[in-house]
């Protein structure tokens, strides 16, 4: 089990560093890698449900047979994502995104360190979506499609709670203040049921962020503390 870096320019300056150099990387994301070798040669496969890739990916330091290579990750609407994942040393993982929407194509990279071995989750759990300003509870299908979910911003004034989920095959949205008492809903319901909740559940889920987004001196906190982050990112 192995960490990405943050998005990054140029991977020079990483992979120099075993293990990573924690002044200047940030770890973002845990997955499962698994190291092979097919006839003397090298390679990786990945397994990354968090990221919701419902596939295994072969990564080939030779880039031959049965690498994966580049493969079209989701469709939603108009948009288009690509991954590629490909070894450029023996301890890192290229991860190359690119998403196209509405004739606009952008595109990033990370790192995946693949130089130690897990040792317990404790070591290697995954602290920095806590600060995450952006929050959500999903439901996926065994190929990744969204079915089902709810999400939400820290924002310190009016905040906003949304829930989706499907109805004859097309998606059905509904954004509501967020309060520390919810209403129980027709709506609300049904997206408890196709997120697979036991009745009740969801409208506590609801209860527990609108008393969180109620608290506008946490909120601040924890968004002063997201953005310390990212600008200390952003410098290295």
């Amino acid at each position: 089990m192995f960490f990405f870096t943050q998005e990054i320019v140029t991977q020079d300056s990483y992979v120099d560093n075993v293990p990573p150099c924690k002044k200047t990387v940030e770890k973002e994301h845990v997955l499962v890698c698994l190291k092979i070798r097919i006839r003397g040669r090298d390679g990786f496969m990945i397994l990354d449900p968090g990221y919701h890739i419902s596939r295994v990916v072969t990564v080939m330091e030779d880039g031959l047979y049965p690498h994966t290579g580049l493969f079209i990750q989701g469709e939603t609407g108009p948009a288009q994502k690509e991954y590629e994942y490909t070894m450029v040393t023996s301890e890192y993982i290229s991860w190359s995104v690119s998403e196209s929407k509405k004739g606009i194509r952008e595109a990033h990279k990370s790192l995946i360190f693949s130089g130690r071995h897990f040792k317990s989750a404790v070591e290697v759990a995954e602290r920095r979506n806590l600060v995450y300003e952006f929050k959500s509870i999903l439901r996926r299908d065994p190929k990744g499609k969204i079915l089902a979910g709810i999400y939400f911003c820290l924002t310190p004034t009016s905040p906003k709670v949304t829930i989706f989920y499907m109805d004859n095959n097309l998606r059905q949205t509904l954004k509501m203040n967020a309060v520390k008492n919810f209403k129980d809903t027709k709506e609300i319901g049904e997206c408890e049921q196709q997120l697979g909740l036991k009745k009740g559940k969801l409208i506590q889920k609801l209860n527990e962020i609108g008393r969180l987004l109620s608290d506008e001196g946490f909120v601040r906190e924890t968004l002063a503390l997201n953005d310390k982050i990212l600008q200390m990112s952003a410098s290295n």
